[in-house]
């Protein structure tokens, strides 16, 4: 189920704290990098998490399913999801 852009509970993946385990709801992104996140396992409906957060605004290690992607911030503010408590 995809959850509608305003919903409150919402969160962009670089706000994710460290550790959290998040469903990813929506990428709000030109076409090629839907398209290259989906292909990277990063899709509405998947687990995603955030292993490792890089000092000074730096990159993200994020986790999804079983693989590892580094994104840059502006990257994952793209990424709507939806977190687990």
């Amino acid at each position: 189920m995809l959850m509608k852009p305003h919903d409150p509970v919402l969160t962009q993946l670089d706000q994710l704290p460290t550790g959290m385990i998040a469903t990813v709801c929506y990428i709000e992104a030109q076409a090629e990098m839907v398209s290259r996140m989906r292909a990277l396992g990063i899709k509405p409906g998947n687990p995603v998490s955030v292993v490792r957060s890089a000092p000074l605004s730096g990159p993200l290690q994020v986790r999804a399913g079983q693989t590892d992607i580094i994104l840059r911030r502006a990257e994952a503010a793209s990424i709507h999801v939806n977190p687990t408590f």
